[in-house]
């Protein structure tokens, strides 16, 4: 089925943070508005271009969009919109209701309220002592010399100094 472009933004946005945080906040605010897509991304002359389609919420009905991002030396360069198929609304009104989606995407990525932080846990194990760090899904896991380890033997539950090995 032909489809035919709705809206294009101009963007040129260098690589770094502020690219990062408009892809961050359009994905997010994208699979609010997508239960399911479909994509492919690959490289049409010198611009690399990544697409996804599916249904889209608007105007309190699903429309099946193509989003289009095109990269040219790392930068974002443009974002194009394509439609499938027709829609009861006029271009007008769908014209609207996508530059309302990416203006309010743009917002978000320029306000920007996250943030980055630390954050320590500590647990309690009971078992033999760690023998050296674990990583399971980027929390390091390690045994402290200093701290004394507990374990369950038959006859009870044991405290000792761990020892320095």
């Amino acid at each position: 089925m032909p489809q035919r472009l709705l809206k294009q933004f101009e963007l040129n946005l260098p690589p770094g943070p502020a690219q990062k945080s408009f892809l961050d906040h359009f994905n997010s605010q994208l699979r609010l508005r997508m239960p399911g897509a479909q994509g492919h991304a690959g490289y049409q002359d010198d611009v690399f271009v990544a697409s996804f389609s599916g249904p889209f919420f608007i105007h309190d009905q699903h429309l099946f969009l193509t989003w289009q991002t095109k990269f040219r030396d790392l930068y974002l360069t443009a974002f194009t919109v394509l439609q499938e198929g027709s829609h009861k609304d006029s271009p007008l009104q769908l014209d609207d209701a996508i530059s309302d989606f990416v203006h309010n995407v743009l917002t978000a990525a320029l306000v920007d309220p996250r943030s980055d932080f630390f954050r320590r846990s500590f647990f309690h194990y009971i078992g033999p002592a760690l023998d050296g760090e674990y990583w399971l899904s980027g929390i390091r896991l390690a045994g402290n010399a200093e701290r004394r380890a507990t374990w369950s033997t038959n006859c009870g539950t044991r405290r000792v100094r761990r020892p320095n090995c």
